[in-house]
């Protein structure tokens, strides 16, 4: 069964956290610092994102590492989208930054429920069923596309400043070629 919103967690994480680390104290900065600082924070949230898929190999396979996963990623994207609403943007970032961290705050709260759920889930027989209402869940597909979109717009103001950043957005249905949409 393929889980559409699963690759969307891992995407919105790596967006969310990347942009969370640059937490700026010093007023708003310049369209290179904020994308410079989205660049480091990628690499170490696609560790992050690469050692709990290590650690919980059998993840939406299995009913305790689903959930043991879920248990440490939900509080990863909390803090990532904590961190991303304390960054300071650029000027032209400002709206676009501002609708990432609200659509992170509305997506946080689906991935939180959808964990919700799966905690429930007794064993192993039941857990594909689950798993399948869960990618069947409008409100959660919603607040990842919302999301995405967010993320894409971030995007869209890097690729046309000539920005070398790829903030690994989900692309959009229609999206074929667009640089910086890979997923």
């Amino acid at each position: 069964m393929k889980l559409r919103w699963i690759p969307m967690l891992l995407a919105a994480l790596a967006a969310a956290l990347l942009v969370g680390l640059a937490c700026g104290g010093g007023g708003e900065s310049t369209l290179a610092e904020y994308f410079t600082q989205l660049d480091a924070v990628t690499k170490d949230v696609d560790k992050q994102i690469a050692d709990l898929q290590s650690k919980y190999a059998n993840a939406f396979q299995q009913t305790a590492d689903t959930q043991s996963y879920l248990n440490e990623y939900v509080p990863t994207v909390k803090d990532g989208i904590d961190r991303l609403a304390k960054i300071d943007p650029a000027q032209q970032t400002a709206e676009p930054h501002k609708e990432f961290v609200a659509a992170g705050r509305d997506f946080l709260t689906r991935i939180e429920a959808a964990a919700a759920r799966v905690s429930q889930v007794q064993n192993d027989a039941d857990l594909q069923p689950a798993l399948k209402q869960l990618n069947d869940d409008q409100d959660l597909t919603s607040a990842s596309d919302r999301f995405d979109k967010a993320c894409r717009a971030l995007q869209k103001i890097a690729d046309d400043n000539k920005i070398q950043i790829d903030l690994q957005c989900t692309a959009a249905p229609s999206d074929t070629a667009t640089p910086g949409a890979t997923r």
